[in-house]
C-alpha cells in the first residue's frame, strides 16, 4: 500500500481514531502539550456532524468553516487544500466531499504527512493497548448501565412520590365527602321524619274538619225544613193574592159593564171587598212571617257551621297536600344521601387501593435505587481496574503514549459519573 493510500485510509477513521493517531506519532515532538487541545478539536467534531456524529471521520465544508471559526482560524478550506496540495498529500485533481480532521492538522502542525503515516511510530504494545480498550468499552458500558438504572430509580421515585400525593389527595377528599354526605344523610332523615309527622298531624286536622262538615250538614236538616215551610206559606200567600185580586178585578170589570143596575151591584161589591181584610190572606202572610223568623233562627248557626267546616277542610287539605309534598322531597333528599355517602364510601376505599399502590411504588423506587447504586458500585470498580491496568501498561517499554492518554482521558470522564463521596469529580 502506498504512502498516499495510507493517508486516505487514517482519513477515513473516526475523528478520535484520527486524533489518536496523530498524538501516537508526534507525542515526543509536541503532541503532549496538545493532547487536551485534540480532545476538543474531536468533541468538536462530533458535534458538528449531525449525520454520523463521533462516528464521522470528515465535515462537510460549511461545517468544517464553523469549526475553523470555533478555533479562531482565518483561513478558508480552500486555503488549508492548497497548501496540503503543496506538500503532496492531496493531489492535485484530488476534490475530497469532506474535511477529515487529520487535513486540519497536517497544516496546523505542518508536520510531513508521510512520517505521520509511518505505523512504526504507533508504539509495538497492540495487545495491551487493546486490553485497554476493551476495559474502557467496560468501564463505558457499565457507567450507561448504571446511569439507565438511576434513570429507572429517579422515574421509580417520581412514580412512587406522584401515587402517594394523588393517595393522600383521594383520600382526604373521600373523607370530607363521606363526612358530608352522612351529614347530610342524618338531615334527610329528621327532614323526612319531621314532615311525616306534619303530614299525619294535617291529615288529622283534615279528618277532624270532614266530621266537622258533616255535623254542618247534619244540622242543615232543620233550616231546611224552615225553609220548606217558608216555600209553603209563601205560596200560600200568593194564591190568597191572586184570588183576591182576581175578585176585585171582577168586580171592576162588571162595574163598567150592562145595566146602572148590575154596574152599581159590581160597584158595592167592589167596595165591600176593597174595605174588607181577607182572612186568608191575613192568615198566609202571618204564617208566612213566622216561617221567616223561625228560618232566619235556623240559618244563622248552619251557615256559621258551614263556613267554618269549610274553611277547616280547606287548611287542613291544603297543610295535607304541603305536608305530603314535603315528605315527598325529604324522602328523595334521603335517597340522594345515602346515595352520595355509598358514593364516597366507594371512593374511600379506591382512594385506600390508591393508598396501597403508592405504597407498593415506593417499595419499587426503594427496590431500583438500590439497583442503582449496585450498578454504580460495579462501575466504580471497573474504573478502578482499568486504571490500575493502564497505570501497569505505562510502565512499560514500546508504549502508545497518545493511545494511552486517550483512554486515561476518557476513564477521566467517566469519573464524573460517580459521586464524590465514591471519587467522583466535577463535571
Amino acid at each position: 500500500m502506498s504512502e498516499h493510500d495510507k493517508l486516505q485510509v487514517l482519513c477515513g477513521k473516526t475523528y478520535k481514531e484520527q486524533a489518536v493517531w496523530f498524538l501516537n506519532s508526534f507525542w515526543e515532538e509536541f503532541a503532549s502539550k496538545e493532547a487536551e487541545l485534540f480532545w476538543a478539536y474531536v468533541q468538536k467534531n462530533a458535534e458538528l456532524d449531525l449525520e454520523f456524529h463521533e462516528q464521522g471521520s470528515g465535515l462537510d465544508e460549511m461545517k468544517a468553516h464553523v469549526f475553523l471559526e470555533k478555533f479562531d482560524e482565518t483561513l478558508t478550506v480552500r486555503d488549508m487544500r492548497d497548501k496540503l496540495r503543496a506538500t503532496g498529500a492531496i493531489g492535485t485533481n484530488e476534490r475530497p466531499k469532506t474535511v477529515p480532521l487529520t487535513h486540519y492538522l497536517l497544516y496546523k502542525y505542518k508536520v510531513d504527512w508521510k512520517t505521520l503515516v509511518d505505523e512504526r511510530r504507533q508504539g509495538d504494545n497492540k495487545e495491551e493497548m487493546e486490553q485497554a480498550e476493551r476495559l474502557l468499552a467496560e468501564v463505558q458500558a457499565a457507567f450507561r448501565e448504571s446511569e439507565q438504572k438511576a434513570a429507572a430509580a429517579r422515574a421509580a421515585l417520581a412514580e412512587a412520590q406522584s401515587r402517594e400525593n394523588a393517595a393522600v389527595s383521594r383520600e382526604n377528599d373521600a373523607k370530607q365527602r363521606e363526612a358530608a354526605a352522612k351529614a347530610s344523610e342524618a338531615a334527610a332523615k329528621a327532614s323526612e321524619a319531621e314532615a311525616l309527622q306534619r303530614e299525619n298531624e294535617a291529615r288529622a286536622r283534615e279528618s277532624e274538619a270532614v266530621q266537622r262538615e258533616n255535623e254542618a250538614r247534619e244540622a242543615e236538616a232543620p233550616f231546611k225544613a224552615a225553609q220548606e215551610e217558608v216555600s209553603s206559606a209563601l205560596a200560600e200567600v200568593h194564591k190568597q193574592e191572586s184570588e183576591y185580586q182576581g175578585k176585585i178585578a171582577d168586580c171592576e170589570r162588571r162595574s163598567s159593564e150592562g145595566g146602572v143596575v148590575q154596574q152599581n151591584k159590581a160597584k158595592a161589591e167592589l167596595a165591600q171587598l176593597k174595605a174588607e181584610d181577607p182572612l186568608p190572606l191575613r192568615k198566609a202572610k202571618i204564617t208566612l212571617e213566622a216561617a221567616e223568623k223561625r228560618a232566619a233562627k235556623a240559618r244563622a248557626p248552619f251557615e256559621a257551621a258551614t263556613k267554618v267546616a269549610s274553611d277547616a277542610r280547606a287548611v287542613a287539605s291544603q297543610a295535607a297536600s304541603v305536608a305530603s309534598d314535603a315528605a315527598q322531597k325529604a324522602s328523595q333528599a334521603r335517597q340522594s344521601a345515602e346515595r352520595d355517602a355509598q358514593a364516597a364510601s366507594n371512593a374511600r376505599e379506591q382512594a385506600s387501593q390508591a393508598r396501597q399502590a403508592a405504597t407498593d411504588a415506593a417499595q419499587a423506587s426503594a427496590r431500583a435505587k438500590e439497583a442503582a447504586e449496585a450498578a454504580l458500585d460495579a462501575a466504580a470498580n471497573r474504573l478502578s481496574e482499568a486504571e490500575a491496568y493502564l497505570e501497569q501498561v505505562k510502565s512499560k517499554p514500546g508504549v502508545s503514549f497518545g493511545s494511552l492518554w486517550w483512554i486515561d482521558r476518557e476513564l477521566h470522564e467517566q469519573r464524573k459519573y460517580l459521586p464524590t463521596a465514591k471519587g467522583g469529580i466535577a463535571k
